[in-house]
């Protein structure tokens, strides 16, 4: 098997091979089981792998011929696929194992082909390269700014699929978020995450829905018990409570809540402080299609029901001062994007109808610049219907 091997690699006429069954031949030849495997802790490599997978040329020809099997056939969907991949990939991410310098050679290869390729092709390609980097980001050298450039454009390809992969980096954020949100909440692991959003801001972006989640589940109504053994907890009153009521003769005071009469400030700060650091030109390009809206949708949520309640006002502002920075980056860096969303609707908040209304509601925006935003949203339509 190592002296088939030896020859295909060394062979001059790849042209003449089935391509499918060479690939095959040498995925079974690895002496990796599997590209799937339990945890992504560095694993042994047999001799006969680091062999030939630390010479460039039997690299190069071996990274050849997963690309041109790749393009010969339409994988597209394989290549979306969580646990599904074609042959082809997966012979690159095994020789993406072997190390660093492979890692950077394979990526290399294919940025190369997308430079040179057709459409179709690209597509491929980029969702090669995305896969490769899920698995293996410690490895690629995102200093690169055409690497960063297709990755980011791969993302807009495959945004829905890509948050299904696994990567190395997803137990780890998971946990650090969980211990930087806890009671016990650590600047450490706040710091740890503001790294992570600026090194893999793209991983990071894939737990959008995560913190979406608990944004959502520590606005939620509890019971006092379970509110008592909240730390850092703000909690708003109604304008005319607390209310009367009578039960079986009796008088009694009530109060009446809902979500977001209550929400612990570290977790809706912290979780902000972690998407801000992500680049402008990743969070809201690559952001917008991976849930970020839905998050900015909850804050002004929160914020639009606790500026209609007896609360903390110094620390509501605190938090609206900072969202409100968030918005104009977004205005600023995706303007297009920006007027998109203050046209649609908030999920949440269904009876307002479009954003540009919640935002009014929140103080983010006068009546005034909603005319505008409406003036211009109506021209644009114009102008489109126009031009068609």
């Amino acid at each position: 098997m190592t002296e088939c091997r030896r020859w295909i690699l060394s062979n001059d006429t790849k042209e003449k091979l089935d391509l499918v069954k060479v690939v095959r031949f040498l995925i079974q030849a690895s002496t990796f089981s599997a590209v799937h495997v339990e945890s992504f802790e560095d694993l042994p490599v047999a001799v006969e792998d680091l062999t030939w997978g630390r010479m460039e040329d039997t690299v190069r020809s071996a990274t050849g011929i997963a690309l041109d099997c790749l393009l010969s056939s339409d994988y597209e969907t394989r290549l979306r696929s969580r646990s599904d991949p074609p042959e082809c990939l997966v012979l690159l991410l095994l020789i993406s194992k072997l190390g660093r310098n492979q890692v950077q050679f394979v990526s290399g290869a294919i940025i190369k082909r997308i430079q040179s390729d057709n459409k179709q092709n690209k597509c491929l390609l980029l969702l090669s390269l995305l896969r490769i980097y899920a698995y293996f980001p410690f490895s690629m050298n995102l200093g690169v700014a055409v690497l960063r450039s297709n990755l980011m454009e791969a993302v807009a390809v495959s945004a829905d699929d890509w948050l299904s992969w696994r990567s190395p980096l997803d137990d780890s954020v998971l946990d650090v978020l969980d211990t930087a949100l806890s009671n016990v909440s650590s600047q450490r692991s706040v710091q740890s995450l503001i790294d992570t959003a600026k090194k893999h801001p793209l991983l990071l972006l894939r737990k959008l829905e995560k913190m979406e989640n608990i944004l959502e589940k520590d606005a939620t109504v509890v019971d006092n018990k379970v509110m008592g053994e909240k730390i850092d907890i703000i909690t708003g009153e109604g304008l005319n409570e607390p209310l009367s009521a009578n039960a079986n003769g009796r008088k009694l005071k009530i109060s009446v809540k809902h979500w977001g009469y209550s929400y612990r400030e570290h977790v809706w700060s912290t979780i902000l402080d972690v998407i801000s650091a992500v680049p402008n030109e990743v969070l809201f390009q690559c952001g917008l299609k991976m849930g970020l809206l839905d998050v900015l949708g909850v804050y002004l949520r929160l914020v639009l029901v606790q500026s209609q309640l007896r609360t903390n006002i110094d620390r509501l502002a605190k938090l609206k001062e900072r969202l409100s920075e968030f918005i104009g980056k977004f205005k600023s860096a995706n303007l297009k994007a920006f007027d998109s969303w203050m046209a649609s609707s908030n999920c949440g908040l269904p009876s307002l109808g479009a954003t540009r209304n919640v935002l009014v509601g929140c103080g983010f925006l006068s009546h005034q610049q909603a005319m505008e935003s409406v003036k211009k949203a109506y021209d644009n339509t114009a102008s489109s219907m126009n031009i068609e």
